[in-house]
């Protein structure tokens, strides 16, 4: 009976420490999902390759990323509209597509210890149309949620109609 108890005590112990131990893990490296509000979709130029993205940090980036990538006018207004005091503006597009099944989607942003990972679902159909699309999505975040890290972007592409027309 001893013994048993013993054992008992012990596996006890052990899964207590464990738990402890799991619990006191710093704040920075758990992973943190940072809210975000889409500022607007699609994103109209000729000069973007198969998959670009941008940190937009302050009004100065803004203007030579709006520069590098002429585009509809109420794109420039909305990335001039934003406190770049207060956020910033992350933004994924690609080239233009050829018809409007096409789609590309910031699923989420999340933190972990030094970095920030955006995760991207691009959407694409082989059926035809005679629309050019061009799928952007562009999104603000609070600057104190994304402070000093490093920005890694993670691009799934789903085909739901083969052929689609992204190149690898």
């Amino acid at each position: 009976m001893k013994i048993i108890w013993i054992s008992f005590l012990l596996t006890t112990l052990l899964l207590t420490s464990c738990d402890l131990f799991i619990s006191s893990k710093s704040d920075n490296e758990i992973v943190d999902k940072i809210p975000f509000q889409t500022i607007f979709k699609g994103f109209k130029t000729e000069k973007a390759d198969d998959f670009e993205s941008v940190v937009l940090r302050n009004y100065v980036q803004a203007y030579n990323f709006l520069s590098e990538y002429l585009s509809e006018v109420p794109a420039r207004h909305k990335l001039f509209d934003i406190n770049y005091s207060d956020s910033l503006v992350i933004g994924v597009f690609t080239s233009g597509k050829p018809n409007n099944s096409y789609s590309i989607e910031i699923d989420s942003v999340l933190a972990y210890m030094n970095s920030v990972n955006i995760y991207v679902t691009e959407y694409g159909s082989a059926f035809g149309g005679r629309v050019i699309v061009f799928p952007g999505h562009f999104i603000k975040v609070s600057n104190t949620d994304v402070q000093n890290k490093k920005f890694d972007f993670d691009l799934t592409r789903i085909c739901e109609l083969e052929p689609c027309t992204w190149s690898e």
